[in-house]
């Protein structure tokens, strides 16, 4: 993949991290802060913890095709790095108190990257879809 492709494709994750971050942050204020109240700038901040998320994706950067083995060591370095970060992040912006909500916070944060792996997957699958369509229709035209 070249850098381009790759710049695009980390765009693209901001964004699914983003709205995977709201929606994860609705569930656990909603189950351990039902009372309570995000401020005006929640939405402000949660664009820059999405950015740190975004941002360990570096690690799977490569001009050449990437090897099984040398992506599922990428994927182990990645939940590490990323779950290193994101907890340093929302322990620094107030996300979490505590051990507890630590523990909380990344069982949050590995949630939040199932449901964006998830994602990923599935709009990679429709773009598969897509491309193979068009390959079958263009060999039909020509036969």
């Amino acid at each position: 993949m070249d850098l381009k492709d790759f710049v695009k494709f980390l765009i693209r994750q901001y964004f699914v991290i983003y709205t995977g971050s709201m929606i994860a942050t609705f569930c656990f204020c909603m189950a351990f802060y039902p009372e309570d109240s995000l401020p005006v700038s929640y939405p402000a901040w949660m664009l820059l913890f999405s950015l740190c998320g975004t941002l360990p994706g570096a690690v799977f950067y490569s001009k050449n095709e990437l090897t099984k083995k040398q992506w599922y060591i990428r994927r182990v370095i990645h939940v590490v790095l990323l779950e290193a970060v994101l907890l340093v992040a929302g322990n620094i912006l107030g996300m979490y108190e505590g051990l507890s909500g630590g523990f909380w916070f990344a069982i949050t944060v590995l949630a939040v990257y199932v449901f964006v792996n998830f994602i990923t997957f599935w709009m990679d699958q429709k773009t598969a879809e897509e491309l193979n369509k068009k390959l079958k229709e263009r060999r039909e035209r020509f036969k």
